[in-house]
């Protein structure tokens, strides 16, 4: 048998308490079982209704922090917290996967270098760089799709009514247990009009949630052809239940009311609910008129107290939606412009490797056996390029762009191309300022890559001015020139974005001497921003 909950522990108390209570004044004042029981449940009654006023008050006040959290939450802050999140996600969902291939091949480069066979592990190698490449386009694929807003929680539906008609049954069966046992019990006249009519009035408490004003206009009505007809509605427990719940209802919904129409229509049935009960009570059932006064004043204020209560906190709930729906929006604007930028970081840092890494592979496969120190020169590339690549990714993952600090690193670039087979004419790197290093960086970065992987054997040539227009990156190179009908890969239009948002302008194409492959990149001075 499970442990019960807090809540029906608590429930549980409050009746024990009340019944312990109940007990010893019974006891003192010499009364007997059914002064005990019906003492006890009034008492329970109250104090229950205590315990939901008190939780209804602290819901109240906890919505009003969500609320007043919300409203200082700062939209930069909120965004910036979302935008670390998912670079935390990104990295390990998708840097991961490439940082394996890396390091597997890296590790297979430096064994292959010592080996006295290279040309399984060379073999090994060609094949994870074409698994990493197609890893890389898959990622980039996904990183550039729209992400959909955040779905908004369901509403909620109605309460189910079957659990309704069963509570209707079970008053109405109490009731006429209660209207046929108690005038025996207490040599009271019976009536079967006034034993139907209490069944009636009590069964209307299975209209309190879906139509709590007509079942307070049918009680209203029983308790009014029990006045004309002299016939009292007997009194007992299902008073309780059905009475005080359908004034309840009427005045939480009259305090919480959005219009002044809906006021109007849910105070009138209450009021002549309890016009009819008090009238017939006090006509017919005079010594009971008091307790019927108390429990109506009691299920009016309760309930007016409740519905207040949750008007106040529909007006929170609506001020924490509402800003919390500002926050989402900001939060997913700047989780789309962060999957764009790790599209590119992530592009920057394994493109440029990955097409290396092939390009080595192959001269080291075609050196061998005939030239073994270039095919080991090879190898030792691929196992450097690979640990660079390796050092960038764990700075994307701990949510820091990989970067490079360019002048040497600039020429450690051109080095290393070079060094794979392909030459390069550079010319003005020393034009390049601090605030721009970064960005050209990444722009000869992607163009080289582009020159290795497209046009292999071409020659590659930057050129870098500076002048009245800002500093202008141009490298090109002596291939076929462009596919007219390739579309644009990521790598440039990443590099578009990039220059876009430093204020720059990027231009690509066919060179104006009719041959080979052209950027030129035009960035303001100082630039660096967006890079």
């Amino acid at each position: 048998m499970g442990r019960p909950s807090g809540v029906d522990s608590a429930v549980v108390g409050l009746v024990a308490a009340s019944a312990g209570v109940c007990a010893v004044h019974t006891v003192v004042q010499g009364a007997g079982p059914a002064e005990w029981l019906f003492g006890s449940v009034c008492l329970a009654a109250l104090l229950l209704l205590l315990r939901h006023t008190l939780r209804d008050w602290r819901a109240t006040r906890a919505q009003a922090r969500v609320a007043r959290d919300l409203a200082a939450a700062e939209p930069v802050a909120y965004a910036r917290r979302a935008v670390l999140e998912e670079r935390t996600r990104l990295a390990e969902d998708i840097a991961a996967s490439l940082r394996d291939c890396l390091a597997e091949v890296g590790r297979d480069a430096a064994d292959a270098a010592r080996a006295a066979d290279p040309l399984p592990a060379v073999r090994r190698i060609h094949l994870r760089a074409q698994e990493a490449s197609s890893e890389l386009r898959r990622h980039l694929g996904l990183l550039r799709t729209s992400l959909p807003p955040a779905a908004g929680a369901p509403p909620s539906g109605e309460a189910p009514r079957g659990r309704d008609l069963v509570l209707g049954a079970t008053i109405a069966a109490l009731a006429c247990v209660e209207a046929t046992v108690y005038p025996r019990v207490e040599g009271d006249p019976f009536t079967w009009v006034g034993a139907a009519l209490t069944v009636l009035a009590a069964g209307t408490v299975a209209l309190r949630r879906s139509a709590p004003r007509r079942g307070a206009l049918v009680a209203a009505g029983a308790y009014l052809l029990g006045l004309a007809f002299t016939a009292p509605l007997s009194g007992g427990f299902w008073v309780l239940a059905t009475i005080g719940g359908l004034l309840w209802t009427l005045a939480a919904r009259c305090a919480r009311a959005r219009s002044a129409r809906g006021v109007v229509a849910d105070g009138a049935a209450l009021a002549a609910l309890v016009a009819a009960a008090s009238a017939s009570t006090a006509a017919l059932d005079g010594e009971n008129v008091g307790v019927m006064l108390v429990l109506m004043a009691l299920a009016c204020v309760g309930g007016a107290s409740s519905g207040a209560l949750a008007r106040h906190r529909r007006r929170h709930r609506d001020a924490a939606q509402e800003r919390e729906t500002a926050l989402a929006a900001a939060a997913h604007e700047a989780v789309v412009a962060e999957r764009l930028a790790f599209a590119r970081d992530l592009h920057d840092v394994v493109s440029h490797t990955v097409g290396l890494v092939a390009l080595q592979a192959g001269a080291a496969e075609v050196s061998w056996p005939d030239h073994p120190e270039a095919t080991r020169g090879a190898l030792r590339v691929i196992a450097d390029a690979c640990a660079g690549a390796l050092a960038e990714l764990n700075r994307l993952d701990g949510g820091v762009e990989p970067w490079v600090t360019c002048g040497g690193d600039l020429r450690a670039l051109v080095a290393r191309v070079r060094a794979s087979g392909t030459e390069v004419d550079a010319v003005g790197l020393d034009l390049v300022p601090d605030s721009s290093s970064r960005l050209v960086y990444r722009i000869v970065q992607e163009c080289l890559t582009n020159v290795m992987r497209h046009a292999p054997g071409a020659r590659a040539r930057i050129e870098v001015t500076s002048g009245p227009g800002g500093l202008t990156v141009a490298v090109s190179d002596t291939g076929p020139g462009p596919d007219l009908g390739a579309e644009r890969g990521f790598g440039l239009l990443g590099l578009a974005e990039r220059v876009g948002y430093s204020g720059g302008r990027l231009a690509s194409g066919r060179a104006a001497d009719g041959g080979g492959f052209r950027v030129e990149a035009v960035l303001p001075e100082p630039s660096g921003v967006g890079a």
